[in-house]
């Protein structure tokens, strides 16, 4: 399934409603949360996700009032070195 990452604005947000945020997220059939990552002090979050489409998540993200800026699709990767 296509990968997604996402880049969102949050303020005033804290570390419980992110969780709870990130349970809510995981508990759809149609897209998958990977992993959410936050910086609450800068007020932004990175996340990643599977989903059918951009179409599909962009409704799943809507539906879930979050504030996206952007949609990435996940076309590469590359692996981290060993140092």
């Amino acid at each position: 399934m296509p990968r997604y990452m996402t880049v969102h604005t949050i303020a005033c947000v804290t570390r419980q409603n992110l969780k709870r945020l990130a349970d809510k997220l995981d508990q759809d059939d149609r897209v998958s949360l990977i992993r959410m990552v936050a910086d609450t002090i800068e007020g932004a979050m990175v996340c990643e996700f599977e989903a059918a489409s951009k179409d599909v998540l962009t409704a799943f993200l809507s539906m879930n009032h979050m504030n996206t800026e952007k949609i990435l699709a996940v076309e590469l990767e590359f692996p981290k070195k060993n140092s």
